[in-house]
């Protein structure tokens, strides 16, 4: 999934460049700068359906064609029931929208006056497409940073979304602390997606 990742990003930046060509092309052309701006403007707004593109198409792991798909019903039982590493994850539904998540770790320093709280996760949003039998992913990592001591606090809320890299610590059934990959969810909600006949992709954005 990485090598598809650094796929994406090579065709956003050849967008990216064909949008600056053609950009420099309409300037040498004597074009107005009202032509331009309205050019760049449209390549602009033109950028989103075309990350969406790239992540449905280059984002994406088919299921096989044999596979009979199960039903939405079935998948999220499937989910349900998924352990990476030992660990159970939490899963919530809401409309549309699920939201998996492995068990939250929290680190607590203290350091002279000073004591600090790090709280940092990932989790995976998930759309069901019923009716072409797809699945959409969107990574979300948050980092919370607390310190307070000494006359002095300080608090910071950290986020990514889209397809991020990251790992994290978690508790696992056992009570272990395991470090977690991202990526290491991503090929088991992959496999466990196209195992049941499902196809997957990626929101970039």
């Amino acid at each position: 999934m990485i090598g598809k990742f650094f796929l994406a990003f090579g065709l956003f930046l050849l967008y990216m460049v064909l949008l600056g060509a053609v950009g420099i092309a309409i300037v040498e052309g004597g074009g107005s700068k009202g032509a331009l701006v309205s050019f760049l403007l449209a390549g602009i707004v033109g950028m989103v359906p075309v990350m969406m593109l790239i992540g449905r198409k280059v984002m994406a792991s088919k299921a096989d064609p044999s596979v009979e798909p199960v039903t939405p019903y079935e998948l999220i039982e499937r989910l349900r029931a998924l352990k990476v590493q030992g660990s159970s994850f939490e899963l919530l539904e809401k409309d549309d929208l699920i939201i998996i998540a492995p068990p939250l770790l929290t680190t607590e320093l203290t350091l002279g006056m000073q004591h600090a709280t790090v709280e940092q996760t990932f989790f995976v949003k998930i759309w069901l497409d019923e009716k072409q039998h797809h699945v959409s992913l969107k990574d979300v990592v948050t980092t919370r940073t607390e310190r307070r001591g000494a006359g002095e606090y300080y608090f910071q809320i950290r986020g990514q979304s889209g397809f991020v890299t990251c790992s994290t610590l978690v508790l696992d059934d056992g009570g272990n602390v395991v470090k977690l990959g991202n990526g290491t969810l991503h090929n088991a909600l992959i496999k466990l997606f196209n195992e049941s006949g499902w196809d997957v992709s990626f929101k970039i954005i």
